[in-house]
């Protein structure tokens, strides 16, 4: 009867107990991923080869971590730091590949790291010089988040020039100018 009662006890403890457990575990393991951001160099003569594939590992390791943190309260340094490092081995790992610049600067954003969505664009520009997507993210920064208009409009004028722009970003320009 003992036994069944400790049993009987043990379990309801662990039942109620879980929960917290489970939340508990799960932010140290995000805290202890974020203490080892990788470094790009590195990353890439490790990869032998194989660099589009390791450059889409981490790319999923980025999306997965980001749908993770984005909404939380708090946000670190380190937080910021990971995603910058992170994205950035991306990019030296495969540079062409669009899709890390394009969601990787606004991920950068939401994350509050303007300084490091510049970089991840500009970056982009040097890899990928004909798209127009990243002059205009790269001056929006300026124009949104710095609320620096003369800095942004260099930036905008490079995109509207481009010849896959959308016509729109010229409009764009030029109401920028207008103000």
């Amino acid at each position: 009867m003992r036994w069944l009662f400790l049993s009987l006890l043990l379990y309801i403890s662990a039942i109620s107990l879980g929960p917290f457990i489970d939340h508990t575990r799960h932010e140290r393991v995000l805290d202890t991923v974020l203490l080892y951001p990788p470094d790009p160099e590195p990353i890439r003569m490790v990869a032998t080869g194989q660099e589009e594939l390791l450059a889409d590992v981490i790319w999923l390791r980025i999306v997965l971590v980001f749908g993770e943190r984005y909404d939380q309260k708090q946000e670190t340094k380190l937080w910021t730091i990971w995603l910058r490092r992170m994205l950035l081995s991306v990019s030296v790992l495969d540079p062409t590949w669009r899709t890390p610049y394009f969601y990787g600067g606004m991920m950068l954003r939401v994350a509050n790291d303007i300084e490091g969505s510049d970089q991840l664009l500009e970056r982009a520009m040097q890899n990928i010089p004909g798209d127009p997507f990243f002059p205009f993210s790269r001056g929006m920064n300026d124009y949104i988040y710095r609320k620096d208009r003369a800095a942004a409009i260099p930036w905008l004028r490079q995109a509207a020039a481009l010849p896959d722009a959308p016509k729109w970003y010229g409009a764009m320009v030029a109401s920028i100018e207008a103000d």
